[in-house]
Parts: C-alpha cells; structure tokens; sequence
C-alpha cells in the first residue's frame, strides 16, 4: 500500500492492521492478496514506510521504559537516595544552625532573669556589659557562618534590644 506522508496515521495504523490480521479471510475472497506480505523486510525497501505502518509493526515492542527499565530505576532509586540524604543533611544543619542561636536566647533571657532578681548584685552596666559580649560572639558566629541572617536571627536581636530597654528603663527607676 502506498500514501501519502501527511496521511493520516492512525487510518493507516487500522488499514495495515486490518490487512495483515484478516490476510487468510482475503486470499480465500481473492488470491492476489496471497501476495501480501506480512513480514516486512525494512532494509530492502525503496521507499521509507509510513509513521503508521512502522506504529503497527512496533505495537509489540516494549516501549522505551520496558526496555531501559534493567538501567533506568536503579538510577532513580539511586537518584532517590541521594535527594533523601540531602535532605536529611540540609535539616540536620538547620537544626544545628537553630540550637546555636538558642544558646544566644538563653544567654539574653538569664540576663533578663539576673536583672530583675532582687538578690542578683550585678549592676545595669555590667549586665548590658554581658549582653554586648553576648552579642559580639553572635555577630562572629555570624560572621564565620556559624549561624544564619533569618528570622532567628532578626528574633535574637530584637530580645537584645528588648531587654536592654528593660535593664535601661530599671536603671532608671
């Protein structure tokens, strides 16, 4: 059968197939189609076949994942792997990364503690004394990347400001 390229390939798909799969019913109708065959030798053509003959001749041939599959899914599996280790990395570290900065929390809040603590002598200037240093190890922690410019971090400076307004407004009273 011969057609066009831009023909319609699915039509050719069901006309390839219905001649090939009804071949003893048509020889026995008329014997010419006797001469139809069914196995297709693509090397000794000259002409190329049609994007719908070559569907029907590879509707058995496993698609490209079948075939790959041997190599394919254990590259994802491998893939897969990698991208949950990663993760796990990556949320270890921002556990770490937020432990750091709860030290600087606690360090803030037990001056906050001392400061209102009636037996406590350390005097407003010694306790934000501390609290400059406090805050100087966590500028540096920042700066060797120790800990992260994020909300944490913005927190953190925010109870720093927060407490020395208090230990400011207590000095005063």
């Amino acid at each position: 059968m011969v057609c066009r390229e831009d023909f319609n390939a699915r039509t050719v798909y069901e006309v390839v197939g219905s001649l090939i799969e009804n071949k003893a019913s048509l020889v026995r109708q008329n014997n010419i189609y006797a001469l139809l065959e069914t196995e297709i030798d693509r090397q000794n053509l000259s002409f190329p076949l049609h994007r719908g003959t070559l569907d029907y001749l590879n509707r058995d041939k496993p698609s490209i994942w079948v075939r790959y599959a041997a190599t394919i899914w254990p590259v994802l599996s491998v893939i897969a792997i990698l991208l949950g280790a990663l993760a796990s990395f990556h949320k270890r570290l921002k556990h770490q990364l937020k432990e750091r900065i709860d030290k600087y929390y606690d360090e803030l809040l037990l001056i906050r503690s001392k400061a209102f603590d009636e037996k406590d002598e350390d005097s407003a200037e010694e306790l934000m004394e501390e609290m400059q240093r406090i805050r100087s190890r966590a500028f540096e922690s920042l700066k060797n990347n120790k800990l992260v410019a994020d909300n944490s971090f913005m927190i953190f400076l925010r109870l720093y400001q927060e407490i020395a307004g208090e230990i400011a407004g207590k000095d005063k009273a």
